[in-house]
């Protein structure tokens, strides 16, 4: 019976503590470990089969490509170029449409990470206590207050006379009354003092009443700002996909030929369509080769990489530095197990062994 196991692939899961696999020689002879290969040991010694080790060529675990055909094990288990596969394999609806599992090994989900202070450091964090449309209307405001302020200057200067408004406003004499509009207008918006001509109740009321929108916009700025940087410290924008949907400023990663990848890429769910739709944006950068590259994107900052938990939890554990954050809310949980050929008849052979199995020491592992 021949067997197959992704060991470049699995090679990737170092830090899994559960599925790690690993590849070593003897005398020249290749020899595989891990919880993976005790169970497939267990199993030929109750089962009396022996196996040899196939790898896939393109080292993926297998997704369905445009043309409709599957890449990596998945791709070799349903050409029955191999009996089944080996590996930690993610459960989903649409790989059980061309192959099969046996009983999962176990049960898990997906999270997502990112580095964190990635918004706190960024160059344009000062912005963000006030949305862009506020930032607009407030950038408008200038060029208008200028012009007013200007407008009742001249008509206040300019009572008792009775030239055409046109000529007063493009009077070589009105320069100074214009740079004076415009020091006032900054010095407002920087909350600096300034001294005015208040030449009448017009001009009076006009200040008066810029003064305070002033005042309140920067109360409320100051509020903000100093609320944003503190809580950003202690607590995460991003902890759940929905939270991810909405910083766009974010670029999001998947491993190559993960599950993962095919779900998002042929979900109906608006919210799995909206993020495969960013991931394709760049999928050179966003479509990782393995685990060590998506970390080290993640280390780089403003990249957000979504893979199973249990990796997610013993990557970051290891890790020297605390530059790490996982989100809080996992998403899509699934199951894992070994693949065999759709329709297999060794699935139940398969299936009663590995329930004896769980009562079996082997099991310490979990």
């Amino acid at each position: 019976m021949k067997t197959l196991v992704d060991m470049r692939l699995a090679s990737l899961l170092e830090n899994n503590k559960l599925f790690q696999i690993k590849k070593y020689y003897v005398n020249g002879s290749a020899y595989f470990s891990g919880l993976a290969f005790d169970i497939l040991n267990e199993l030929s010694k109750r089962l009396n089969f022996s196996y040899v080790i196939s790898e896939p060529p393109d080292g993926q675990w297998g997704i369905q490509t445009k043309s409709g055909r599957w890449n990596g094990m998945v791709g070799m288990v349903k050409r029955k170029e191999v009996d089944f596969g080996v590996a930690s394999f993610t459960i989903t609806s649409h790989r059980e449409e061309a192959i099969d599992f046996i009983t999962p090994i176990w049960e898990g989900s997906h999270s997502l990470v990112f580095k964190t202070g990635d918004t706190n450091s960024h160059i344009l964090a000062y912005l963000r206590p006030f949305k862009s449309t506020l930032w607009y209307c407030i950038a408008s405001l200038g060029p208008l207050v200028v012009g007013l302020h200007y407008l009742f200057r001249v008509i206040e200067e300019s009572k008792g006379k009775n030239p055409k408004l046109l000529c007063l406003l493009i009077n070589s004499k009105r320069l100074l009354t214009l740079i004076d509009s415009v020091t006032f207008t900054i010095a407002s918006f920087l909350s600096q003092s300034y001294r005015v001509k208040l030449l009448g109740p017009g001009i009076g009321l006009f200040t008066a009443g810029f003064w305070l929108t002033v005042l309140i916009l920067s109360a409320i700025y100051k509020g903000n700002l100093t609320a944003f940087l503190t809580v950003q410290k202690v607590a995460s924008p991003i902890n759940s996909l929905m939270d991810l949907e909405e910083a766009t400023d974010y670029d999001i990663g998947l491993v190559k030929g993960q599950a993962l990848v095919q779900v998002l890429q042929s979900s109906d769910t608006e919210l799995y369509q909206n993020l495969w739709k960013r991931i394709m944006k760049d999928p050179g950068k966003n479509i990782v080769d393995n685990l060590t590259v998506g970390f080290q994107r993640v280390a780089e900052g403003r990249f957000v990489l979504l893979e199973d938990t249990k990796n997610v939890h013993a990557i970051v554990a290891e890790s020297s530095s605390c530059q790490y954050h996982i989100g809080t809310t996992s998403f899509m949980p699934t199951g894992y197990a070994f693949a065999l050929q759709d329709g297999s008849p060794m699935i139940n052979i398969f299936n009663k062994e590995y329930i004896y199995l769980i009562y079996y020491p082997i099991m310490k592992y979990f």
